[in-house]
């Protein structure tokens, strides 16, 4: 339920961000109003969508260092038994870790995101030291 705060919200927006102009289009194409949502407001809103689904993703794997306060255990016993016993070693055997999985997994759900993203909509970098014509 914790993680769902981020997406739901996230895709309300992404959906609320779709011009208003876009969907007058895809009505005059014909589109029945599924194939508008697919085709013209989908794409549109997975940018948004996939962030956050990257947000609620490291937010519930952070979350998951006060599993031992319950009994579950976990990387977070490490982190819990280090600030117990004032043992910085322990602490850093838990939390270094958890960020290192919490960094690769939003690198991936990132890239999956770009990857998803139609081509159309996908940020251009920018290149730097090309001048015009002279």
């Amino acid at each position: 339920m914790y993680a769902l705060l981020p997406i739901v919200t996230n895709t309300f927006v992404g959906l609320r961000s779709v011009p208003p102009g876009l969907i007058d289009a895809a009505r005059g194409l014909g589109m029945t109003p599924g194939q508008i949502l697919r085709r013209a407001e989908w794409p549109i809103a997975l940018p948004f969508v996939m962030e956050g689904v990257r947000a609620a993703l490291v937010l519930t794997f952070g979350i998951t260092t006060i599993a031992p306060l319950i009994g579950a255990g976990g990387l977070g016993f490490f982190i819990q038994r280090g600030v117990e016993g004032n043992v910085p070693d322990l602490v850093l055997l838990g939390a270094l870790p958890i960020v290192l999985i919490a960094l690769l997994l939003s690198g991936v759900v990132a890239w999956l995101g770009e990857r998803l993203t139609p081509p159309g909509l996908r940020a251009e970098p920018e290149v730097v030291g090309q001048g015009g014509p002279i």
